[in-house]
């Protein structure tokens, strides 16, 4: 009869075993980087292309509001602001021979980027001009749900013309408001930060925007105010 012989039977030692978990563990924490630098790279993606498509819908927005600025050949088509992170203008997109525009804000407060429209109650020129006193709808449209200034870039720069007669390259400064310059503005640069649904701004999630609008291509030049644009 054969007796087990347990000397011969083969194992692991303990320090073997020791060795496999620690291995076991690199390889596992590896992947686990791995996994985790992976789910951060496509929530990252997806954050950036969320704000790349609201923003660039909030420019296409403020683009064709501010291209119908120029209501008429006597008026000059941007309003006094509050400050460079607001715009105020006069709009008109229909078709009708007397100008019954609205007077719209474009401004970024609270972090979002909101237009208001105020629409023409009566009038016939802009000294007896009336609008409502609360905008449509009351809570203004929302263009931007998550918005910033790009660096301390103002979102709106506002240009006049040189004696020159080309466009200035340098905007005009703004202390409290834009007062008196609204009269002679010809251009707006626009720039902002949009940032994703989530408000996630970190690891490159926002997407920046800049633009710009020619206003018109000269200055106010008819005392009649109710000729259309040229």
């Amino acid at each position: 009869m054969n007796r087990l012989d347990l000397r011969s039977e083969s194992g692991f030692t303990l320090i073997e075993l020791m060795v496999a978990t620690m291995i076991g563990l690199i390889v596992s924490g590896a992947t686990l980087a791995i996994v985790i630098v992976s789910v951060e790279f496509s929530s990252n993606y997806s954050d950036r292309v969320d704000a790349t498509q609201q923003g660039t819908i909030a420019m296409t927005k403020v683009t064709q509001a501010l291209n119908s600025s120029c209501v008429s050949a006597a008026l000059a088509p941007i309003l006094p602001a509050s400050d460079a992170n607001d715009v105020w203008f006069y709009s008109m997109l229909g078709d009708s021979p007397t100008i019954q525009p609205n007077k719209v804000e474009i401004s970024l407060a609270n972090g979002q980027l909101v237009m208001n429209t105020y629409t023409f109650a009566s009038g016939t020129s802009p000294a007896t001009w009336t609008f409502s006193p609360t905008p449509t709808p009351t809570s203004g449209f929302t263009l931007l749900p998550h918005a910033a200034q790009v660096g301390s870039t103002p979102v709106f720069q506002y240009y006049g013309y040189g004696s020159s007669g080309m466009l200035s390259t340098t905007a005009y400064t703004l202390n409290t408001t834009l007062g008196s310059n609204a009269a002679t503005t010809a251009e707006i640069a626009i720039s902002f930060q949009a940032n994703p649904s989530d408000n996630w701004t970190a690891l490159g999630r926002p997407a920046s925007f800049s633009d710009a609008v020619v206003l018109r291509l000269s200055p106010a030049s008819s005392s009649n105010a109710d000729l259309p644009c040229s």
